[in-house]
């Protein structure tokens, strides 16, 4: 055997864990990266979502304060026609006495 048959079917074995070597390394970068892309987007989503439950919550409190505003005014409405009413009876048994 020449001197080149010897060294070639040695650094073939050599060349081809390399390439191995080198394909793991680039499938973990790809993964690594994967991953981080992917935390970012559910970094960014519970921002989103956090800024979506602070405006609910904030919805919530103005919701409370009008029905809280709506049940007083319907209190002096109603409080209001009884006056109304008391007025009209007194007015009637003043036309009605006369």
């Amino acid at each position: 055997m020449s001197r080149q048959q010897r060294e070639n079917p040695e650094s073939k074995p050599l060349i081809a864990g390399a390439v191995k070597v080198l394909f793991e390394v680039i499938k973990h970068f790809l993964h690594d990266f994967e991953v981080n892309r992917t935390a970012k987007k559910f970094e960014r989503y519970g921002e989103q979502f956090q800024t979506l439950e602070n405006m609910l919550l904030k919805a919530d409190k103005r919701i409370q304060e009008c029905r809280k505003e709506i049940e007083e005014l319907k209190n002096r409405l109603l409080w209001s026609n009884v006056l109304l009413v008391a007025v009209l009876i007194l007015l009637v048994v003043q036309i009605v006495i006369r």
